[in-house]
């Protein structure tokens, strides 16, 4: 009986450990979730294993249908999500500012399609979509963003910026010298652009900075 109860006591703390890391790793990423362009849906695949409601209709009638393809004259925040992650591809050359799916748009998604073998349709549709949300961005010197602005907040925390500085939203010449040193430090390609391997080992080393209340620590 005493042998069982401790194999029944190890079983349940093994599995609330794993419970526990479970959750910190998905608290971790949607925390963080907004450096990078993953969707929602991307997201909620990669911590459940359930899929079946996913892309569908809600059930309650007062909700919109759910929107499949953006086109010529849609205008929204999903049009201008999308439009900013065509821009970081290099397929837009302007960072876009607007909501409204123009004729640029379609010039961009329809060299975008062709580029990745897609159906060349002009529009985003869930082929184009899917394919936009798994494309990972490498930042690099000469675009600008909310993301850029974020990355020098981190590396300001890091301290590879000084307290006092004042940025902008570009990716110039010091925020490519500040990922360099960044890169160097901690033994990662120095190439002086902002990947997903970089990121990572920011996040990482910007949590290991703040205590148990969520202040920061300086030492």
């Amino acid at each position: 009986m005493i042998k069982f109860r401790s194999a029944v006591l190890y079983v349940l703390v093994i599995a609330m450990a794993i419970m526990l890391f479970a959750s910190f790793d998905a608290e971790f990423f949607f925390d963080y979730s907004k450096f990078f362009d993953i969707s929602p849906e991307m997201m909620f695949r990669a911590f459940t294993d359930n899929t079946d409601n996913l892309a569908t209709e809600s059930d309650d009638p007062t909700t919109p249908p759910l929107v499949t393809e953006y086109k010529l004259g849609d205008s929204n925040t999903t049009v201008l999500n999308y439009k900013k992650k065509l821009y970081y591809l290099k397929f837009l050359s302007e960072y876009p500012e607007d909501k409204i799916f123009d004729t640029k748009t379609v010039q961009a998604v329809t060299a975008y399609q062709t580029s990745r073998g897609l159906e060349v349709t002009g529009t985003i549709n869930p082929q184009t979509r899917n394919s936009l949300d798994g494309e990972a961005i490498t930042y690099a010197a000469g675009v600008r963003g909310e993301k850029i602005t974020e990355t020098k907040d981190l590396l300001k925390t890091l301290g590879y910026y000084p307290q006092d500085a004042v940025y902008d939203d570009v990716f110039d010449e010091e925020m490519v010298d500040a990922l360099k040193k960044y890169q160097e430090n901690n033994s990662l390609e120095i190439t002086g652009e902002l990947d997903v391997f970089t990121l990572f080992a920011m996040m990482g080393d910007v949590t290991d900075q703040y205590d148990v209340n969520g202040d920061l620590y300086r030492p």
